[in-house]
């Protein structure tokens, strides 16, 4: 059975062909009986993909300078809505202490319900 622990924001660049821009991403941690599944998301604009010659994937440069690809769920076009969602994998997890450290974007503080 999954539970949703957390949500947490953090600050990092959209990288694309050598191009790069500002972007808020958002992290969320589920339980996964005794493992945790990390989603990562974030919204970008729609026209400065496009103006990157940005398809379908690109990569996010995390605030703590870990990078990660991320997606959209079908190749960008013109008609689409203005600010497009793209997400990573999901990366599974062992232990607290591994989560907090492969995402120091979650709040130590916060994460008493781990």
């Amino acid at each position: 059975m999954s539970e949703h622990i957390e949500n947490a924001d953090g600050q990092g660049e959209i990288l694309i062909d050598g191009n790069r821009a500002p972007v808020p991403y958002l992290v969320k941690v589920v339980r996964e009986n005794s493992s945790y599944e990390v989603q990562v998301s974030l919204n970008a604009s729609r026209d400065w993909l496009l103006t990157q010659g940005f398809e379908r994937e690109a990569t996010l440069l995390r605030g703590n300078g870990d990078s990660i690809s991320v997606r959209a769920d079908k190749v960008l076009q013109v008609g689409d809505p203005l600010s497009v969602v793209l997400h990573a994998e999901p990366e599974t997890i062992g232990s607290r202490e591994d989560l907090l450290a492969a995402f120091p974007e979650l709040d130590v503080a916060r994460m008493h319900r781990l």
